[in-house]
């Protein structure tokens, strides 16, 4: 669906984050199929990330601040919390992927094996992240061993300030802004897990109709 948004001239983006970026790398095959496979080490640890060649032409990273490049790919600031990847020998074996993503960066798992932990569609407004950038500002766990210094935090703010910013590329708007209140998650509360994750729970009443 997305994809059909932005050939009929609306810019729809969509960031991807972790299982959601593993999601998005079974869009490009019919019928769907997962590529992501076991990914050892790579659970509840904070890593740098390795730039490819495609980061510094790219949407997503191709601007990034001088510090913000720099305390990636320099500090463990990355949380991951992933049980799957999708390896970059993956990626270069199966053209769905490599013809219609680019890889911006990279890491090693456990053994030493690369795969992929960034990636952006070539066409589309589309960007995937394995690792997590939000955790760092939202997420607080004692058990869980992310990096939660003011580098960590400014990384989780500036790939906040780019999904927002490309979303205000797209130009569809409510009729009134009493119709946009009704849509606000202001209206909905979040059910939180002691494990890693917030849930919205929604009901067929819940869904708010189109003035």
């Amino acid at each position: 669906m997305a994809t059909k948004i932005n050939d009929a001239g609306i810019h729809f983006p969509i960031m991807a984050i972790c299982l959601g970026m593993e999601e998005m790398t079974t869009w490009t095959f019919k019928p769907r199929q997962i590529v992501a496979s076991s990914c050892p080490g790579a659970e509840n640890i904070s890593l740098p990330l390795h730039f490819t060649k495609n980061a510094s032409s790219s949407r997503l990273l191709g601007n990034l601040p001088s510090n913000i490049a720099q305390y990636l790919t320099t500090e463990n600031v990355t949380a991951n919390n992933h049980k799957n990847c999708v390896y970059m020998k993956t990626y270069f074996f199966l053209p769905q992927l490599n013809q219609f993503y680019n890889v911006l960066t990279t890491n090693l798992d456990g053994n030493g094996v690369e795969y992929a932990s960034t990636i952006e569609a070539k066409s589309y407004p589309f960007f995937g992240l394995q690792w997590h950038p939000e955790k760092p500002n939202f997420f607080h766990h004692l058990n869980m061993a992310y990096n939660r210094s003011l580098h960590a935090i400014l990384i989780g703010q500036h790939f906040s300030n780019v999904l927002v910013e490309q979303a205000k590329m797209n130009r569809q708007s409510f009729k009134s802004v009493h119709e946009e209140k009704l849509f606000l998650f202001n209206n909905y509360c979040t059910t939180f897990s002691d494990t890693f994750s917030e849930y919205y729970y929604f009901t067929d009443a819940d869904v708010p109709k189109f003035e």
